[in-house]
């Protein structure tokens, strides 16, 4: 098993995106454009809500290993291109205060998925007979991850009142940990075969967004939000290697 290797890689992944936004009242004007709907806005747009990213995951990797009578000792990189995508809704309804029967209406939807993943990882083993490897490994992770917001609704006595025309983007690199385990076989001389499990947590992203409402009257009222998201996940993947 020592010596340098060179793989492809292929599997499934799901990521759970746990996100909380909070809303502040920022500003409002115009007929009927008092404080109370602003802070309407705010408290539409607060909350605790999950998006599940599944989808495959395929890419290479690249590693050492150092093998001393059946200990072996490695490092590995690996890059991965991934398909793990996945969308949620939170949808409430908020009174105005002093007007119970007229309550807001409101959806906010984000969508986040994970367009790529490197990982670079230390690697302890045990070699089990001529053909078997079982590890453990652990390190670091990196990922380009992105999140679209998206936030609507009505008012239940005033439907030419709009409500929304949020669409927000955002990409970013997050950085985090991971870890897992393996088990390879190697059926020919210098070609192997393995398993692998991987669980990774790769903090949180921060996204600000602005919600409002307007009517022809002139009315406007805004509020400004938080999301927080954070990124965990799983990767199964089955890989083929080849040792120089």
């Amino acid at each position: 098993w020592g010596g340098l290797y060179l793989g492809l890689n292929a599997g499934y992944g799901r990521s759970d995106a746990e996100s909380r936004s909070s809303g502040a009242p920022s500003y409002w004007a115009g007929i009927g454009g008092d404080r109370q709907a602003s802070q309407t806005h705010a408290d539409s747009i607060t909350g605790r809500y999950a998006s599940h990213s599944e989808g495959e995951a395929y890419g290479v990797q690249l590693g050492y290993n150092w093998q001393r009578d059946s200990l072996l000792i490695g490092v590995e990189a690996d890059l991965q291109k991934s398909g793990m995508s996945g969308t949620t809704e939170l949808e409430r309804v908020t009174p105005v205060q002093d007007y119970p029967s007229n309550p807001f209406t409101t959806r906010l939807a984000q969508a986040s998925s994970i367009e790529a993943m490197a990982t670079l990882r230390g690697r302890l083993g045990y070699a089990a007979g001529n053909n078997w490897l079982l590890y453990g490994t652990a390190g670091m992770a990196w990922a380009w991850v992105e999140t679209r917001l998206s936030y609507s609704g009505t008012v239940a006595l005033n439907p030419q009142i709009v409500i929304g025309g949020l669409r927000e983007q955002k990409s970013s690199t997050r950085m985090g940990w991971v870890l897992g385990g393996g088990a390879e076989y190697a059926w020919q001389q210098g070609w192997s075969a393995r398993v692998e499990y991987l669980y990774f947590d790769l903090g949180k992203s921060r996204h600000d967004f602005t919600a409002y409402s307007r009517s022809p009257t002139g009315f406007r009222a805004e509020a400004a939000g938080k999301a927080t998201t954070a990124w965990r996940g799983s990767l199964l993947r089955l890989g083929l290697n080849y040792s120089f």
